[in-house]
């Protein structure tokens, strides 16, 4: 185990980054006629307050000025096109392509340009892994998301995710338990000010705990959430959970009111978060599942997560289930204690943690949860984690779960290893 730790944190600790910006000179640029329509644009953007024209308040729409000054307008109404309303966004967009040649000079790509104000923001992130069960079985697998967004108007947005996976192993194709697939995950429309509350409605992802280690899905559930409040945040929902299963195992679902294979079906849930301190937030949930006879789950939980000083944050929660199981009402319990933070956009920040997690038998489906460190039904057991940003937008983790056991049996479960690298776009 000693050699395998210290071989994964020297593979980590040893890759570096390199990166050179070179700043392209500025051309001269001709005037732009007074009788032109960027005059007028530019006006109702300065008086809507999105730029502030010359730095003094004022926009001299009878002077004449270079399309190089032009252009410096229309970068700082670009990076303040989240204040404009949808009428100006348009104006905005229109500026940017008149003026795009010069924007680049300036150093705005408009390729950047576009996914902030275009009419659909697309992002992305893709991931390789390679994956030590501990019982001789290792392979490789890919996934590929593409995530949609689009302000449909002032209080109603939508978002898409498209993920294609490949958790077989690489130079294989399947279409059952580990299947090659793209599924459509997520499509929601979000709509703010529907009496003083936030309604999301249709395909959405749904996290229970901030850990992810009770459910954490990518996608896969049908319904409906509110949000209300502001210091104390609550939000309650109902939906159907059982799509995200059926992506995960590659399986077809026909019936939404029959449950086979495990899936969790129609559900209520409820999520408290609550700022306790500037350094410390408290949460709670509720998870119950309504569907009849299969019901499986009734589980309340509770959260923390505290940062201890700039560097090191402790995380940790308790759930139960109220569904007994062998007699008795399963539990489980999860604490973190990371150093750093690794962050794609900062080359070089890096991160280690160490994790401890008990799942009696029957509290939790491990198709919902996460499983980076190994078994998590009826499972206790460590894991170090580490993860490091490598380059810009591209981090590099490893994960090892070590002394793990059958929490029922006691007996010894395989040490588990994981390294991924992820890069987002």
């Amino acid at each position: 185990m000693q050699k395998k730790l210290v071989t994964l944190l020297a593979l980590m600790f040893i890759l570096s980054i390199a990166g050179t910006a070179l700043a392209a000179p500025a051309n001269p640029f001709g005037d732009v006629p007074t009788q032109h329509w960027a005059y007028d644009a530019v006006n109702k953007l300065v008086k809507a307050g999105i730029i502030d024209g010359y730095g003094d308040g004022k926009f001299y729409g009878d002077k004449a000025i270079t399309r190089y000054e032009m252009a410096h307008m229309v970068a700082r109404a670009i990076w303040n096109a989240d204040k404009a309303d949808a009428e100006n966004k348009v104006l905005i967009d229109k500026l940017s392509k008149e003026y795009a040649s010069e924007l680049e000079n300036l150093g705005v790509r408009v390729t950047k340009l576009e996914k902030k104000i275009g009419s659909i923001a697309v992002s992305g992130d893709a991931r390789l892994r390679w994956i030590d069960d501990g019982s001789g079985n290792t392979k490789f697998a890919e996934r590929l998301r593409f995530n949609l967004k689009a302000d449909i108007n002032d209080n109603t947005s939508f978002y898409g995710r498209f993920v294609g996976l490949n958790h077989s192993e690489m130079g294989t194709y399947k279409t059952s338990n580990d299947a090659d697939r793209f599924n459509v995950a997520d499509a929601a429309l979000t709509t703010k000010g529907v009496y003083g509350t936030t309604v999301t409605v249709g395909r959405f992802s749904q996290i229970m705990d901030p850990g992810g280690y009770w459910m954490n899905t990518t996608g896969g559930v049908d319904g409906f959430k509110v949000t209300a409040g502001k210091m104390l945040k609550v939000t309650a929902g109902f939906a159907n959970f059982g799509p995200y299963a059926a992506m995960q195992k590659g399986t077809v679902l026909s019936d939404p009111a029959t449950t086979t294979s495990g899936e969790i079906k129609d559900a209520f849930f409820v999520q408290a978060v609550y700022p306790v301190s500037p350094a410390t937030t408290a949460g709670a949930w509720w998870f119950k599942e309504q569907t009849g006879a299969d019901s499986k789950f009734d589980v309340t939980s509770l959260n923390i997560t505290s940062k201890l000083s700039p560097a090191v944050t402790l995380y940790a929660d308790y759930g139960r289930n109220d569904i007994e199981t062998n007699g008795q009402k399963p539990e489980f319990y999860h604490y973190r204690l990371t150093y750093g933070a690794a962050n794609p956009a900062k080359p070089g920040s890096w991160s280690v943690a160490a994790d401890y997690r008990k799942f009696e038998a029957g509290v939790n489906n491990s198709i919902y949860t996460t499983s980076m460190v190994g078994s998590v039904s009826d499972a206790k057991g460590w894991a170090l984690i580490g993860s490091k940003a490598i380059a810009k937008n591209i981090t590099f983790t490893t994960f090892y779960g070590f002394n793990a056991k059958r929490v029922s049996t006691n007996a010894d479960i395989d040490n588990y290893t994981r390294c991924q690298i992820d890069y987002l776009f």
